[in-house]
């Protein structure tokens, strides 16, 4: 019914079949479209006149059910639909989010006075279809208060179409797409968006490294184009020049050709910035054939005393920044090319540049970079060491980031569990009026927007990882 009628519809049906046993069938479906948008009060007469009248035992045990829950009598625990891909591509993610969950509720359920937590898991094996399956399942069901999860952005997207259409709320943990919030009203990302990231390097670049001229390097994915187009459309609208920018197919480990082409347009800069120092009203088609002729010169002055230049011994320093959203696989093929094409330049990057084996292995390379990520670990931190301890005594491995995120999430969220009335209905505004938390790798602000407005900003100095916003 749900899916193929709307309310008028059933509506008709009822009058159509006054007396028949398939009215509680359209009648309870009523009572449960008036829960699922909010409407609570309304929902609870229409199940009570359905329990008053009901001639049939499935209707009325589901009647029954939906009826205790909505008053706060059904259960004495809190289901929540734990919906990750356990199997497939993203299993490794998947499991790591699911423990961390899991250890966090574990230890609520340990202290919990009020209701206690139950984490019933779907597997989607990181296919769409069988996420789309799982969501609806989880819909029909009325017994979960929230969704945990999907962890992939267009897996996120298109369960919160369907969530929204049943008033089911979602929470995802990785989800950091903007559109996400023009297709659903009843879903949460818990991270910061791409949008976020990007904007807040940007100002710190701006404001703090006082950055005015950049280049970019980044692949051709869709999410790293997002946010080097975010992280440039905010540079320039706060007063910065873009002056080169070079990308990559996923894959490639020679950037020479890029480095190259970038080292080009620096040398162009410092020719420019000289020339403007002697005469500021000069035109660029001006500097242009002065430039061409100075290059001329150059080489055949070079020529005529058999003199060789090895280009990696020119330094260019005309660019204050270069912004290097990468792939954490690719980082250690382009640090050292970076290195070698001897750009003297503040390096700005995204959270893949989090990984302290890579930054060591590389940090003749990229000392001083400054990156953005959605949290930090400090971990010599007695929460952490705690949390460590805890997690290896139950599942004999050790934690790493997305246990943390999940574990984080879920002591952000338990705040609104204190309340033993919360519903479906409402979880969505409980949790966007709950105070920031702060966990042990990420800080939650999440408000109207229903995403993580907080990030970080860290420096890899000497070997060393330093927050420094």
């Amino acid at each position: 019914i749900r899916y193929k009628l709307n309310t008028l519809s059933v509506q008709n049906l009822i009058q159509k079949n006054l007396g028949s046993p398939i009215n509680e069938a359209f009648k309870y479906y009523l009572a449960e479209d008036k829960y699922r948008h909010g409407k609570i009060a309304e929902a609870k007469s229409a199940l009570t006149t359905l329990l008053n009248n009901s001639k049939t035992s499935y209707y009325r045990t589901k009647a029954q059910n939906l009826l205790d829950r909505l008053e706060g009598k059904s259960s004495s625990e809190i289901h929540i639909a734990a919906l990750l891909p356990l199997s497939g591509a993203n299993e490794q993610v998947g499991k790591a989010l699911l423990n961390g969950f899991k250890l966090a509720s574990t230890e609520y359920n340990k202290s919990a006075t009020a209701k206690k937590i139950v984490i019933d898991e779907f597997d989607y094996a990181s296919s769409l279809i069988s996420a789309l399956k799982h969501i609806k399942k989880i819909s029909a069901q009325n017994k979960h208060l929230f969704v945990f999860g999907p962890v992939e952005n267009d897996i996120v997207a298109a369960c919160a179409a369907v969530a929204d259409y049943e008033g089911l709320t979602i929470i995802s943990p990785t989800a950091s797409s903007d559109e996400l919030k023009s297709i659903s009203n009843n879903c949460i990302n818990l991270a910061p968006s791409v949008k976020t990231m990007a904007n807040a390097l940007q100002v710190y670049a701006s404001d703090s490294l006082n950055i005015n001229r950049l280049a970019t390097f980044a692949p051709i994915d869709d999410y790293y184009l997002t946010m080097t187009e975010e992280f440039v459309d905010a540079f320039e609208e706060n007063g910065g020049i873009v002056a080169a920018q070079e990308w990559y197919y996923p894959g490639d480990q020679n950037f020479n050709k890029q480095f190259r082409k970038l080292k080009r347009v620096g040398l162009r800069l410092a020719f420019k910035d000289s020339i403007i120092l002697e005469n500021a009203d000069i035109s660029d088609k001006s500097l242009d054939s002065l430039y061409t002729l100075f290059v001329k010169e150059k080489k055949l002055e070079m020529k005529e005393n058999k003199t060789k230049i090895d280009s990696a011994d020119i330094p260019v320093t005309t660019f204050d920044g270069m912004f290097l959203p990468v792939y954490e696989d690719d980082i250690s093929f382009i640090a050292s090319q970076f290195a070698f094409s001897n750009f003297q330049t503040q390096l700005l990057g995204n959270a893949d540049w989090y990984e302290n084996d890579i930054l060591k292995k590389n940090r003749n390379y990229i000392n001083k970079i400054i990156f953005v990520t959605d949290g930090y670990l400090n971990e010599e931190g007695w929460d952490y060491r705690q949390f460590r301890n805890n997690y290896r005594n139950t599942y004999h491995t050790s934690p790493e980031k997305f246990e943390l995120i999940a574990y984080d999430s879920f002591k952000f969220i338990a705040a609104v569990f204190k309340d033993s009335r919360v519903s479906r209905s409402d979880i969505l505004e409980r949790i966007v009026q709950l105070n920031p938390y702060q966990g042990i790798y990420r800080r939650f602000d999440i408000d109207r927007s229903r995403s993580n407005n907080s990030v970080r900003i860290l420096k890899y100095i000497y070997g060393q990882i330093m927050p420094i916003k």
